[in-house]
């Protein structure tokens, strides 16, 4: 119990003594050392001061081993852990290395197997080629076997001389190439002299030859379309006359416009087709195609001058277009496949215009206008001043006959490249088909109170204008945008005809048509390359791209009105020094 004073009662030393001894004891157990406790036990408290030594020492005895013993382990895990350090060093060094290797060695199969699928593609193409090719000569030979066996000559009869095969082309390499000493002409006329090494034939002459006949079905459309709002003793003059420019033309730009758009030769033998890198029957079937598209740019200028000029006028009107006119405008604007060498001043300047709506429409519009203005003569009325009513039926006809000639136009384009026919042809008949659309609502509603022969000249005027307007970007706009273009083409056509017959060409509203359709709206046209030719659909507009379209349009039509007026001052001198007549 606590003192008085609220402390605990002191401990005696003999008891002190013992805990102490009992202390020792039960630590010695702990450490192995019961021996030492017994005898300390023993001995006293005299021993005690002698026992305590003597542990004191035996904890000396075992502890410096052991404190030497760790202290060498942790030498040696110290040692360790650095070798360990070490040996992670590397494998980390190595991890990094394998992990680039990885990443080369990725992008080389990648690659690789970009290589491989761009190889396999080309393949399958090759492979495709030459099933097609085998199977064309194996209907070559069957067609040459059954000739043969039609044409066997009687016993006794000498075998007929082996003829040469005809020239052909794949792409801008001649596909049948006739090895003669002498020229491609002496080879036909000498076959017996010109063995020939067969080789592949991709179309293009038969192609070629097709655009060309549509191309010439336009020129008899344009005939039906004008000849049924003519005077009744107008319209045999109209279709002579219409044969007379086309014979001219023809004629002028064989002997000079090819062969200097694609000869380096002389150009009034019409050029070797070998200086445009082209086989013999193609380059026969290229010119035969631009023969067609100068007829039809011929028969657009005399189809707007119409009864204004006499013969003779209209043939000084195609000596000009055939042998200056046009040569001149393909030296600033043609080129193609095989005609690298042959790329105007307006190709390289970058103005785009795929089939001519600007080079071939819009300059025979500036030619004609440049006439109609210098001989102001109306057409259309009856000599007692009644206005003449057209026949709806041919007009209808020359339109349908225009319209599936259009495509020849168009395709005859891309004939010596991979063929797009259906995506070109499907431009051109919706926007002929929406130029159609639109012209018939605006004729029908806002124009109601109008003639039939006025409605229905109007409704062929409008879509033909549709199909000028899309001959510039057939090949660059999506069908939506080619529908857009059509159908901003008729719009436009009615206001610029109603323009041009009250300021420009008065009292002649068929010429005011033409001139609408295939001038003004094929200037349209050009500008929608710059407008819709641009990355994706409805894209936004290039800026560039319409200035440099602006620049061409201006260069065509500036040199369409000087050969026109060069075209009347050759007609009027020409009357002054022979008396030819003017008017017809």
């Amino acid at each position: 119990m606590a003192g008085e004073h609220g402390r605990a009662p002191p401990v005696s030393a003999d008891g002190g003594l013992r805990r102490t001894a009992a202390a020792i004891m039960l630590f010695a157990v702990a450490l192995g050392l019961a021996p030492a406790a017994a005898a300390a036990d023993k001995a006293g408290k005299k021993g005690q001061e002698a026992t305590i030594e003597l542990i004191e020492q035996k904890l000396e005895e075992r502890l410096v081993p052991l404190e030497e013993g760790l202290q060498g382990r942790f030498e040696q895990q110290g040692q360790g852990i650095g070798a360990l350090r070490d040996v992670l060093d590397r494998m980390s060094q190595g991890v990094r290395a394998n992990a680039k290797s990885i990443e080369d060695l990725k992008a080389k199969l990648e690659e690789n197997s970009i290589r491989v699928y761009e190889r396999l593609s080309a393949e399958k193409n090759l492979v495709e080629r030459l099933e097609a090719l085998s199977a064309r000569l194996a209907a070559d030979k069957s067609s040459r076997a059954g000739h043969a066996g039609g044409r066997r000559t009687a016993p006794g009869a000498p075998n007929p001389a082996p003829q040469a095969s005809s020239p052909s082309v794949s792409g801008a390499q001649p596909a049948i190439k006739v090895q003669a000493a002498g020229t491609a002409r002496d080879a036909v006329l000498r076959p017996e002299t010109a063995p020939a090494a067969v080789e592949p034939y991709d179309g293009a002459t038969a192609r070629l030859l097709v655009a060309t006949l549509l191309a010439f079905a336009v020129g008899l459309g344009l005939t039906l379309l004008e000849t049924p709002q003519l005077q009744p003793w107008a319209v045999s003059h109209a279709a002579l006359r219409n044969f007379a420019v086309a014979a001219v033309l023809i004629l002028a730009y064989f002997t000079i416009g090819f062969g200097g758009l694609f000869g380096e030769a002389d150009p009034v033998s019409g050029g070797e087709p070998a200086d445009a890198g082209l086989a013999a029957d193609v380059a026969d079937a290229l010119r035969l195609y631009r023969l067609g598209l100068v007829v039809v740019g011929g028969l657009i200028v005399s189809t707007i001058v119409s009864d204004r000029v006499s013969l003779p006028g209209a043939v000084v009107l195609a000596l000009v277009l055939g042998a200056v006119a046009y040569p001149v405008l393909g030296l600033w604007s043609v080129s193609g496949p095989g005609l690298s060498r042959h790329s105007g001043w307006l190709e390289e300047l970058g103005f785009v215009d795929f089939a001519g709506a600007t080079t071939l429409h819009s300059f025979a519009a500036w030619v004609a206008l440049a006439w109609t203005r210098a001989f102001p003569v109306g057409r259309g009325f009856e000599p007692e001043g009644s206005a003449v009513r057209p026949h709806v039926s041919p007009v209808l006809f020359g339109l349908l006959i225009v319209w599936a000639g259009w495509f020849g136009l168009i395709l005859g384009h891309q004939a010596l490249e991979e063929p797009r026919s259906a995506f070109l042809v499907l431009n051109t008949l919706l926007a002929g088909a929406t130029g159609l659309t639109v012209s018939l609502t605006y004729w029908v509603g806002a124009r109601r109170g109008a003639g039939v022969g006025e409605t229905y000249a109007g409704i062929a005027a409008g879509t033909l204008s549709g199909l000028v307007a899309i001959s510039a970007a057939v090949d660059a706009v999506a069908p939506v945008e080619a529908m857009v273009i059509g159908g901003g083409a008729a719009l436009l056509q009615p206001i610029a005809s109603r323009l041009l017959a009250e300021r420009v060409v008065r009292e002649d509203r068929v010429a005011a048509n033409l001139i609408a359709a295939h001038g003004v709206c094929g200037i349209w046209g050009t500008l929608c390359v710059g407008l819709f030719g641009t990355a994706g659909v409805f894209g936004f507009p290039d800026a560039g791209r319409i200035g440099i379209q602006a620049v061409g349009v201006t260069a065509v039509l500036g040199f369409g009105a000087a050969m026109g007026v060069l075209g009347v001052l050759g007609y009027r001198g020409l009357s002054r020094l022979r008396g030819v007549a003017l008017e017809p």
